[in-house]
């Protein structure tokens, strides 16, 4: 009997501090959600307060939400839509331009693009100056040097 508050103490301590699991959030066994507002299958968490765009936290009718209300990087300003040529991987990290051959830009480690990925032309199907050509204007048809 001289131990009883001592035994009890351990046993709950022994359970741990999150007694009550039905809170959604709360971080407990049974919540899904993600540190960042996401959860593991895709999901955003729906907290019932309305999501604020530029906070970094993906939130319900947001589409994406890279940490800032900056057009031109990848998520529009209002975090409506995933611009064109990027891709925005978890909530609050910058958005990252998708390399394509083919669209008239120089990107990565391309050397030339001439709006098509037909190799033989001048511009190879990777956008890599083929041997013998020069490519002078982005997005036109490269010429033979020789």
């Amino acid at each position: 009997m001289k131990y009883r508050g001592l035994a009890v103490l351990m046993c709950v301590l022994a359970v741990g501090c999150d007694f009550d699991d039905a809170f959604e959030g709360d971080g407990g066994p049974g919540d899904a959600s993600t540190l960042d507002g996401s959860r593991p299958d895709g999901d955003v968490s729906d907290d019932g307060g309305a999501g604020v765009c530029g906070d970094g936290t993906r939130s319900a009718g947001e589409v994406c939400d890279d940490g800032n209300t900056t057009a031109g990087d990848g998520c529009a300003a209002d975090c409506s839509a995933v611009e064109d040529d990027f891709a925005c991987g978890p909530p609050g990290r910058p958005c990252v331009r998708v390399v394509t051959c083919g669209n008239a830009r120089i990107e990565g480690d391309e050397t030339c693009d001439d709006r098509n990925t037909v190799a033989g032309d001048g511009c190879d199907a990777d956008c890599r100056r083929e041997p013998g050509w020069v490519c002078p204007v982005v997005g036109a048809a490269c010429v033979s040097a020789r």
